[in-house]
């Protein structure tokens, strides 16, 4: 009697072997779709694509009768999904920092072309001085503005891309204005505006 009680545990166990873990690809299947709603693929790529093999690997030993094997599978895709969707709040609050960033490091950059403008202003060099990079001026100062909406309402990652790209423009054009004065002391020595 107690032998039976003690191998009945047993085959059980191994009974529940003999059948695929239609459970546990269920739930893996439903931690999937619910990292897929998360935008797992875009914030935590490796980690989603874990998951997706993993459950591929669950299928397949399922086909195999391998259940064992599945339900390991099955059970490790499920915990790679839940880890893609608990990576994903991460990602964003990495990516909306780096925006922030990259927007305070724009600000400085034009601020820093402004006064290099006014300064040579106040040294009596002409506005027509800066005529090629003005409008790159402008058009960095828009990009800035649009980068404020895009923040709200879209692909932080993307908007991430664009806030450094636009890093570089700004920082690229406070030297631009610092050669067209350069240049154009250098064109004329004393300073002054040219007699007309």
């Amino acid at each position: 009697m107690r032998l039976r009680v003690l191998l009945f545990p047993l085959i059980l166990a191994l009974a529940a072997c003999e059948q695929p873990p239609s459970k546990e690809l269920a739930a893996a299947e439903a931690a999937l779709n619910q990292a897929r709603t998360d935008e797992a693929e875009k914030y935590a790529a490796e980690q989603f694509k874990e998951a997706e093999k993993a459950l591929e690997e669950a299928r397949r030993k399922v086909q195999a009768r391998e259940y064992r094997a599945a339900l390991s599978s099955a059970t490790e895709a499920a915990e790679r999904a839940r880890q893609a969707s608990q990576t994903v709040g991460v990602a964003k609050k990495l990516a909306q920092s780096a925006i922030q960033v990259s927007q305070v490091e724009v600000e400085a950059a034009l601020d820093e072309a402004d006064t290099i403008r006014e300064d040579a202003l106040k040294a009596r060099i002409p506005e027509k001085a800066f005529e090629e990079v003005l409008p790159r001026l402008a058009a960095a100062r828009e990009e800035l503005a649009g980068l404020a909406q895009q923040v709200g309402g879209g692909d932080l990652l993307a908007t991430q891309q664009a806030a450094s790209d636009l890093r570089k423009k700004a920082t690229a054009l406070a030297e631009a204005f610092r050669e067209a004065r350069s240049a154009w002391e250098a064109a004329h020595p004393k300073g002054r505006k040219p007699r007309r």
